[in-house]
This record gives C-alpha cells, structure tokens and sequence, in this order.
C-alpha cells in the first residue's frame, strides 16, 4: 500500500491546499507527487493487481493505493 498527496492533473484544479505538498516535495527532495493512475502502473509492472484507491479520512487530502500479490501457484 503506498499513501501519496492527491495529485491533481491540471493546474486549475490544484488550489492553495493541493500546491502544498507538490512545494514541500519540490523544496526538500527536487520531487513532487504521483498520480494513483502512475502508482497502479508501478504495481503492475511489479506484478501486483492495483486495487481501487481510497480517499485517506484522517490525512486530508491523501490517497491510498493498494495491490494484491497474484496467486504463483
């Protein structure tokens, strides 16, 4: 499970409290946030089965990004 900020796909939509964390991480790491559309790629190319995200209720503004492990047998 991987917990990112929202990641907004345009700039109209962000706001101040959605340029937040893309300044944090800009100013600190020289990064930004994900997409849940970018992390469910990762997952699959880790071969994991993305679940649907979830709006995080005590981290306003997070999602969670969950994959399930196929079956190898």
């Amino acid at each position: 499970m991987i917990e990112e900020f929202h990641c907004f796909q345009s700039p109209r939509d962000v706001g101040k409290l959605g340029a937040l964390p893309n300044l944090y991480f800009a100013a600190t790491s020289e990064a930004g946030t994900w997409s849940m559309k970018e992390i469910a790629q990762w997952q699959r190319e880790a071969s994991m089965l993305p679940r649907k995200p979830i709006l995080s209720l005590t981290a306003p503004g997070a999602e969670l990004q969950a994959a399930i492990k196929p079956d190898s047998k």
